[in-house]
């Protein structure tokens, strides 16, 4: 193949997005404004200035394309400066096609290649090309001469809509809180409140009862209907869901109006993250993450591991794969404050709020149990993190982390032979000889709190 291809029109629409912001604005002043004749005269106005933008990414789609050369992907864009990219596929190390519903209705679909990140190359490179053409490269690129079935949920949709429906029934129910709290806050009284606030600490506390209830129990609505969607993109994701082993790529392909294809090179994998989150520990499955070169891969988890099966399914995936020691520190001189202090006073201050509430305000005493629970949960996650939190390097075998963040601990296995680390002490740490350690890898980095000096100066990098 030696000519130039053109990508897909889409690109030149993907161009434009980036302008359309600009051109709503003086149509969005117009409307909040409520003058007909200045939204006539920015309607003319930005239309033309429309029509110029859709000229230009014409103009820049013409001559822009991508060929097969010697085995490499050649990519032209450019209209007066002319700029060529050049990519080995041995530096690509992941790549992902996804196919929406718009796009394929036009034929096309989105190709996005990751590579290792050693070069000048960029973090990321989107493609938008015919459907055939994008699978035909993929194909090429990374090229899957064998499908060997590795992992296929089961029982993940049930799971899902089990999830969506008790999301969206506590939902509701706030909702319909958040309302009738909303109806008996009339806006005549709301502005006579807020007068009487103007005049004294009397009627700022008045004010505080009627309007803090309604804005915390909105906020926890808002908060249940973003875990709603949340959970119903995770129930499109997963549809079809299947990953595939071969000697050479790991496959993972699915989703319901999403179309998703990932190929990932086994020897361009960076980490790999069992995440344990609260749901994950209630069900007694893991998600399993796989970061290669630039893709961090937190969009969807290559599998899910249960617990009580062992190593042996993540070994499949990744033959290498080690899961880091219960206890890989000592706690002897191990700083509690560097894991407990952040969530301590986030829990102490909600705390406090919730007790003046019992006394002074009933009313919003539910919505700050609920926020002093989650600090709770904090501080359960950080305490965990004190006693498992460490690294372990043993001879012949990759270096495996466990930490916690949030809610959530992650077992690490780390494959990438390019790394590097940071360590710095505070004056109680150099005391107990301990040090808190940052790992980097391409594309990521690790922090542990206060792991032992001597240990970690001896990682092997």
């Amino acid at each position: 193949m030696t000519g130039l291809r053109r990508f897909h029109p889409a690109y030149s629409v993907q161009l434009m997005r980036r302008w359309l912001a600009v051109c709503l604005l003086p149509l969005l002043n117009a409307l909040l404004a409520f003058d007909l004749a200045a939204f006539r005269a920015a309607l003319w106005q930005e239309g033309a200035l429309l029509l110029a933008l859709a000229a230009a990414a014409v103009l820049l789609w013409l001559p822009a394309g991508w060929k097969l050369e010697q085995g490499s992907l050649v990519i032209c864009r450019g209209l007066a400066a002319r700029r060529t990219l050049r990519l080995r596929p041995e530096e690509i190390a992941s790549l992902e096609i996804r196919e929406n519903p718009v796009s394929r209705l036009f034929g096309a679909a989105q190709m996005t290649l990751y590579p290792r990140r050693s070069g000048p190359a960029p973090k990321s490179l989107t493609l938008w090309l015919p459907r055939r053409a994008a699978h035909e490269l993929a194909e090429t690129l990374i090229p899957l001469r064998e499908e060997r079935p590795l992992y296929v949920p089961t029982r993940a949709g049930r799971l899902y809509l089990v999830l969506l429906t008790a999301n969206g029934l506590v939902t509701g129910l706030l909702a319909f809180v958040s309302v009738q709290r909303s109806d008996q806050l009339a806006a005549a009284e709301l502005k006579r409140m807020w007068a009487a606030a103007m005049q004294g600490l009397i009627g700022v506390e008045r004010l505080a009862q009627r309007v803090l209830p309604v804005g915390l129990s909105w906020l926890l609505t808002l908060m249940g209907a973003v875990w709603f969607v949340g959970i119903a993109g995770g129930f499109l994701r997963s549809a079809g869901y299947r990953v595939y082993r071969g000697r050479a790529v790991i496959l993972a392909r699915g989703g319901l109006l999403t179309l998703r294809e990932r190929r990932v090179r086994p020897g361009c994998v960076t980490s790999a993250e069992v995440r344990m989150t609260p749901l994950a520990r209630l069900l007694g499955r893991c998600p399993v993450y796989l970061r290669a070169g630039a893709d961090s891969g937190d969009d969807t988890p290559v599998m899910v591991w249960r617990v009580k099966d062992g190593v042996e399914p993540l070994r499949r995936l990744m033959p290498a794969f080690r899961l880091p020691p219960l206890r890989p520190e000592p706690l002897t001189g191990r700083s509690l404050p560097a894991f407990l202090a952040l969530p301590g006073i986030l829990t102490a201050v909600v705390a406090v709020g919730w007790l003046s509430s019992l006394w002074r305000l009933p009313a919003a005493s539910l919505p700050l149990g609920v926020g002093l629970l989650l600090c709770l949960g904090l501080v359960a996650v950080g305490l965990e993190g004190f006693f498992c939190e460490g690294l372990r390097h043993e001879p012949g075998g990759p270096p495996t982390l466990c930490f916690t963040k949030r809610y959530t601990r992650y077992l690490v296995c780390i494959f990438s032979p390019q790394r590097s680390a940071r360590m710095y002490q505070t004056p109680f740490s150099m005391q107990q000889g301990r040090c808190h350690f940052k790992l980097f890898v391409p594309g990521c980095r690790y922090r542990l709190r206060s792991l032992r000096l001597w240990p970690a100066r001896h990682v092997h990098l």
